[in-house]
């Protein structure tokens, strides 16, 4: 394996990562929302993870990637249903919307 492989190989793992701490209920914007809280910088955190996140385009992703991208919408969703009409419903669909349009980016779905 060249250098530049073991590289990316390194960025991707500590991407995966990055995005997998999101999860975390103390302080992952995942976590929180599955707790009911809404935290704007966790969010922001995300987003920018989300960001660093190549298009799949032709290649093959990591199947754990795959895994904490696809529950992302999905959670948020869910508490915006639960939620109604509430404030954080608000601040919960404009996330949602930030990540799933991060989320078409990546999958080439956009």
């Amino acid at each position: 394996m060249s250098v530049g492989a073991k590289m990316d190989r390194v960025r991707s793992d500590d991407l995966l990562d990055r995005i997998a701490i999101e999860y975390d209920q103390d302080r992952g914007f995942i976590g929180k929302v599955r707790l009911g809280q809404f935290d704007e910088v966790a969010l922001g955190r995300l987003l920018s993870a989300l960001r660093e996140c190549p298009s799949a385009g032709e290649e093959l992703m990591n199947p754990g990637m795959v895994r904490l991208l696809w529950w992302m919408p999905w959670i948020v969703e869910w508490q915006v249903q639960r939620l109604g009409s509430d404030r954080p419903a608000d601040q919960l669909r404009r996330a949602h919307s930030a990540i799933f349009g991060e989320l078409e980016r990546i999958l080439g779905v956009a």
